[in-house]
């Protein structure tokens, strides 16, 4: 179905080009055509470490692209160039010159097509005989030559059938499995290597990627608000430096409550996600970060929350009871009334989400219930609940201290200076545990990409069913030679 368009060519320096014509039939002559790509791809390769991060199989792809991808579009511009001028030399009535033009143009695409090592190497030399068939079919048209018209017409709806031959043969796969291949895989694998390669330990290395970014805001959210205590405490330094009695006290709680704080608040609710996360991905359901991105989102988000509110409520109370015991005028306990809205919908939003994970994972809430384009918006939806509600539950404490209980400015002083070693020790907690722990899975998993899980582009064509078109102008070549 598809028309060849026929290429006009406009010739400024005969001598030149006879030259050019006089190395392409010398090059076309001999029996060997290589570019060397994939010699110095396995030689820059080698002098490589083993990757261990995934940024490490990333430079490798970027490598890959630069090295073994070479100028083949100069070769499709030469036999464009040899056809149209073909098509030229025939409307001028010089009958064997345009012949001679078609043979080197045909014979070229032969060329490139029986010694490709890339599978980019066969498309184009597949591109370059397609090209010049049907330049020949109107050469020798206008040579009034119909029975060599329609043997050229006959070649190349025989290449024309082949080639869809091969396409069809891999276009049987089931599409539901793309929800369960990598972005990288997406990205750069071909339809028919789909079924070829095993996308766990990538799916599973960009999943660690992806938890590695969550944990970095974090930490970062972390930081600024130590760095805003810290900031707020100089403040009141510097306005109260000749009255001591009324500048806030920083209180170390101890190294007992300082643990307590960090294993309730961070070691157990992320030890409660490693654990589910480890109990879900290990089935072969898992999807793929471009298919299930929103519900990731969520997830993050909603631990990251979590982790925030109990930490910062088990620090006010930790510092609130230290104040107590040296005689530091502090406010009493927040009790479950003084926090019933922020329950009653934080209950619900948790509710909606552990609904909304378990209908994800049976079924209920992906793609097949919403339409393809809205897949992820229930995520989102609810991670923008939980960080609107997070915004909300901490204006509210904020404001309850600052506005409400006048009386107890010291003590909010004190509270300021005092949280900031707290939050410096789950800093250092959720960083060296967690960010080692990440760190550590994302090597185990890169380390195992690698036999059907790697992809390569030097080696797609050995694995793909256009094996058989190369084989074909193999055979042409073959019969060609004298």
């Amino acid at each position: 179905t598809k028309q060849k368009p026929i290429w006009q060519f406009e010739l400024h320096d005969s001598q030149r080009f006879a030259r050019g014509l006089e190395q392409l039939r010398r090059g076309l002559a001999k029996k060997e055509f290589s570019y060397w790509t994939v010699e110095m791809y396995q030689q820059r390769i080698a002098l490589l470490p083993k990757p261990n991060r995934l940024t490490d199989y990333l430079a490798r792809l970027s490598i890959q692209s630069s090295v073994l991808f070479p100028p083949l579009s100069t070769y499709r511009d030469m036999s464009k160039a040899l056809s149209a001028q073909a098509l030229d030399l025939a409307q001028a009535g010089q009958a064997a010159e345009a012949q001679e033009l078609l043979q080197l143009a045909e014979g070229l695409g032969v060329h490139i097509g029986a010694r490709a090592r890339l599978l980019i190497d066969l498309l184009i030399g597949y591109a370059i005989r397609f090209n010049s068939l049907g330049h020949a079919e109107a050469v020798y048209q206008d040579l009034e030559q119909p029975q060599q018209a329609a043997q050229a017409r006959a070649a190349l709806e025989e290449d024309v059938a082949a080639y869809h031959q091969v396409r069809r043969s891999w276009r049987d796969y089931d599409t539901n499995q793309l929800r369960h291949t990598s972005l990288i895989g997406l990205t750069f694998m071909p339809d028919f290597m789909m079924d070829l390669t095993d996308f766990e330990p990538m799916r599973s290395a960009e999943q660690t990627v992806a938890s590695q970014a969550a944990l970095l805001a974090f930490l970062a959210a972390l930081v600024v608000l130590a760095l805003l205590l810290i900031g707020l405490g100089l403040w009141d330094w510097l306005r109260r430096r000749k009255t001591p009695a009324q500048r806030g006290v920083l209180l170390f709680v101890g190294w007992h409550q300082i643990a307590r704080i960090c294993l309730l608040a961070v070691v157990l609710p992320l030890g409660i996600y490693a654990f589910y996360t480890y109990v879900v991905t290990a089935r072969w359901q898992v999807y793929g970060l471009h298919y299930a991105g929103g519900r990731v989102l969520l997830e993050h988000v909603f631990i990251a929350a979590v982790v925030f509110v109990l930490l910062i409520s088990l620090s006010y109370a930790a510092i609130r009871r230290r104040a107590d015991e040296l005689g530091l005028t502090a406010p009493p306990a927040i009790g479950l009334r003084d926090r019933r809205w922020a329950i009653v919908c934080g209950s619900i939003l948790c509710l909606a989400v552990m609904v909304y994970l378990i209908g994800w994972w049976t079924g209920v809430f992906q793609a097949s219930f919403f339409s393809p384009q809205l897949e992820e918006m229930p995520g989102i939806w609810l991670t923008i609940a939980v960080g609107l509600l997070l915004l909300g539950w901490t204006l509210r404490e904020f404001l309850e201290l600052y506005w409400r209980r006048p009386t107890l400015r010291r003590f909010r002083r004190t509270l300021w200076r005092s949280m900031v070693p707290v939050l410096a020790a789950a800093v250092i907690v959720v960083g060296l545990f967690c960010g080692w722990g990440l760190a550590r899975l994302e090597s185990s998993t890169v380390a195992r990409i690698q036999g059907n899980a790697a992809y390569s582009f030097h080696d797609e064509l050995e694995k793909s069913p256009f094996a058989s078109l190369k084989q074909r102008y193999v055979q042409q070549r073959r019969d060609a030679s004298p």
